[in-house]
């Protein structure tokens, strides 16, 4: 591999995305800096953990063009609109889970 290519990188996440999330939603999952940052982001990590993990770069599947402009600001503007959408529709669907869940849970007195 290039030596300007970082080859691993530590990461964060809440422990429901790693276990459930992770390589198999389609919007994928964030991976955070920090522990911190992982607790700010995604308030339900108090209660389902946050684990550590390694990321390793195996292999460049789609090599970059710079021919393109594959890097230029307009792209990058596109590239982060595109990632704010994907986690605005991933929000509607954990909102629309927790509203489904919620009506479904029973009083305890209808055992």
């Amino acid at each position: 591999m290039s030596s300007n290519i970082r080859e691993f990188a530590i990461g964060y996440l809440d422990q429901t995305d790693f276990r459930h999330e992770l390589g198999e939603s389609g919007g994928g999952v964030t991976i955070y800096s920090s522990v911190e940052d992982t607790l700010k982001c995604c308030p339900c990590a108090k209660e389902c953990g946050v684990v550590k993990v390694l990321i390793e770069l195996s292999e460049v599947v789609f090599p970059r063009n710079d021919q393109v402009g594959a890097c230029d600001d307009a792209s990058m503007i596109l590239h982060y609109r595109e990632q704010a959408d994907l986690m605005d529709k991933r929000s509607a669907l954990f909102r629309s889970l927790a509203d489904n869940m919620e009506k479904e849970q029973k009083p305890y007195g209808n055992i």
